[in-house]
């Protein structure tokens, strides 16, 4: 069982540096994947609530959708606080 309650925050992953990208800043981001019934009806409310998404700490990297079902959505966000993404 997934000790983590909100399962949109389950997939919560901490991005680290390499020699490669050795400026890079370290950040804790969460992917978020789901199907929308349609996605040009969806995305203008997603974009609406950007104002949630900055009191949760979250910061939209960029959406994606699906290639073969452009209806699947895949949204990251960079996470400034995590225990505050939680509790929103």
């Amino acid at each position: 069982m997934n000790p983590i309650k909100n399962p949109i925050l389950a997939g919560i992953f901490a991005l680290t540096t390499s020699a490669t990208f050795a400026q890079a800043p370290i950040f804790q981001a969460v992917v978020i994947r789901h199907s929308v019934a349609d996605f040009d009806k969806w995305k203008p409310g997603f974009d609406a609530d950007s104002t949630g998404q900055k009191a949760a700490g979250m910061t939209n990297i960029v959406v994606s959708r699906g290639i073969e079902n452009p209806n699947d959505v895949e949204s990251v966000f960079m996470l400034a606080d995590v225990p505050k993404a939680k509790r929103s």
